[in-house]
């Protein structure tokens, strides 16, 4: 899925693919997506979807890493990409 303003999730809008990551899951969960898009889709007006309340308890545990700089930390491949002088 791609950010994108309007909200739409696309493959994973039905709720039965966020049953299935989570519930199969043997050792843990990544998702790797735009907080935004995610947290807007698949919901009607002013009703929170499944997204948006699974990321709302993720968040309440900090849980939500929203850089991949904040996760490695500084010099451990946050760099983005190109030669650096060294």
């Amino acid at each position: 899925m791609r950010c994108n303003r309007d909200g739409r999730l696309g493959f994973v809008a039905d709720p039965r693919r966020l049953n299935v990551a989570l519930t199969r899951a043997r050792r843990g969960v990544a998702v790797v997506g735009c907080l935004d898009t995610l947290g807007r889709g698949a919901r009607g007006a002013g009703v929170k979807g499944d997204w948006a309340r699974w990321l709302e308890w993720c968040e309440e545990r900090g849980l939500v890493v929203d850089r991949l700089e904040d996760f490695l930390g500084e010099g451990e491949g946050g760099g983005r990409g190109g030669d650096e002088a060294t």
